[in-house]
């Protein structure tokens, strides 16, 4: 990890504020960027972060040691590291020279071609495992979830979890399986960055017991609001809850959790791989597409699989789930 990267996620701000000698008011810290008395400067110890609730001034350890000194930002930086002892990692330069080079390497792809790309092995399964036993839902992300409509039985059946501080994360996760294991198995994007950030929950899915893949909640709102591993195709979302005689079909997660909201059992089978849905032959399935192209498109390969076992289905249907089917979109929605 970079110097300036270990500072920021591993330097408390509220230590660099002591450092500084910013002292606490009556309601958080004294603002010394302007004429404050009552302590309008909060910080949080989450984001590494403050902001001045009167004047606006903003930013994290680094920017207000640069202002409070007058100096640069690299000399800041040399400040810091100085006063709290960081060192930049030795293996940083091994690091840098292993991503240039990255394309030259041998790897399951150029060896044997394009074929192998998607599949998620055993070892990446391993990884991903690793990831949910080795976190916790951090409360943020909880008040999150029941702001939603999710209650805690269900919030324990979907097994969600949060990485606090993905950057230190996935040091540890280099560490412990290396930084080429974590590439394979999708973690790793085309900047080199960990897939999963600090606004995603995490959702596992399971396959006989056995963590097999991983989904990202962007709770921000990003423009894409649900993550996968880099170019690992996705598989079935089943939830670990009892299963119902109606088995609802979905294409995506927000009809599939206003489903599981409301008590119905609710899955989204992977458009490559539809074997799983095999195991529900026996159910009242109900086919529930979004009324759009792709919606379509979706209920069209559903209903394609289906038909070619030998497996009665309804399309649609949903709506007795709901007080009204505005209900089922608005929930959709939210």
């Amino acid at each position: 990890m970079k110097l300036v990267e270990k500072i920021k996620y591993q330097v408390p701000i509220k230590s660099v504020l002591s450092k500084l000698n910013i002292r606490k008011g009556a309601n958080g810290y004294i603002c010394p960027f302007h004429n404050d008395r009552e302590g309008t400067l909060k910080i949080s110890e989450t984001e590494n972060r403050f902001e001045c609730e009167r004047c606006g001034a903003t930013g994290d350890q680094i920017e207000i040691t640069k202002k409070i000194k007058g100096i640069s930002f690299e000399k800041a930086i040399e400040f810091l590291a100085r006063e709290f002892e960081i060192k930049e990692d030795e293996t940083e330069n091994m690091l840098s020279e292993w991503l240039s080079n990255r394309d030259k390497k041998p790897t399951l792809e150029n060896i044997f071609g394009k074929e192998t790309e998607g599949k998620v092995s055993k070892h990446d399964s391993k990884i991903y495992t690793y990831i949910i036993n080795n976190n916790q839902l951090h409360h943020i992300h909880r008040t999150f979830l029941y702001k939603k409509g999710f209650h805690d039985d269900l919030i324990k059946a979907i097994g969600f979890v949060s990485i606090e501080k993905p950057h230190l994360f996935v040091e540890k996760l280099k560490e412990k399986f290396g930084i080429e294991a974590l590439d394979n198995a999708g973690l790793l994007n085309r900047k080199r960055e960990f897939v999963f950030q600090k606004n995603n929950l995490i959702i596992p899915f399971f396959e006989e017991g056995s963590i097999a893949f991983l989904a990202g909640w962007d709770i921000a709102g990003g423009k894409n609001e649900f993550t996968f591993p880099h170019h690992k195709g996705i598989k079935t979302f089943i939830p670990v809850i009892e299963t119902k005689e109606n088995i609802f079909i979905t294409g995506d997660f927000k009809a599939c959790f206003a489903f599981l909201k409301n008590g119905c059992f609710s899955i989204i089978p992977s458009q490559n791989n539809m074997e799983a849905l095999l195991k529900f032959k026996n159910k009242k399935i109900f086919v529930c597409g979004e009324k759009n192209e792709m919606g379509n498109q979706f209920v069209r390969k559903v209903i394609k699989f289906l038909s070619e076992h030998g497996i009665n289905y309804i399309i649609g249907g949903f709506e007795h789930c709901f007080e009204d089917y505005f209900d089922f979109i608005l929930k959709k929605k939210s």
